[in-house]
């Protein structure tokens, strides 16, 4: 076999671009979780990557808290808003809102 042949040459090339791409695409996956990018370029040792890829499928990730962490802010945030039930049509309004914004109906003060 030519090692130096255009067609062996192709294929060298084929393969190098194929493991840059699979090297790039673990690595913005592990960037949205929130690990480390350079965690990605581990995947090309043997048998580590099947470990690294069962950590990617079944650990919590890193951007799982956070999400947790800004549902939590917004829960407070909606508990400050004091709320109130039109009389009309039932739908629930903010105390402070003048017109019901379901049916356009003046509310009440209380």
């Amino acid at each position: 076999m030519d090692y130096s042949s255009a067609s062996f040459i192709v294929l060298y090339i084929a393969v190098i671009a194929v493991g840059v791409y699979i090297i790039w695409c673990f690595t913005l996956i592990a960037e949205q979780a929130r690990y480390k990018g350079q965690f990605a370029i581990l995947m090309i040792i043997p048998l580590l990557n099947l470990v690294l890829l069962g950590i990617f499928a079944f650990k919590k990730w890193p951007i799982t808290k956070h999400y947790v962490n800004q549902q939590q802010k917004l829960i407070k945030m909606m508990n400050l808003v004091s709320v109130s039930v039109c009389d009309k049509c039932d739908a629930t309004v903010n105390e402070q809102d003048k017109f019901c914004s379901v049916c356009g109906s003046e509310l009440k003060m209380q």
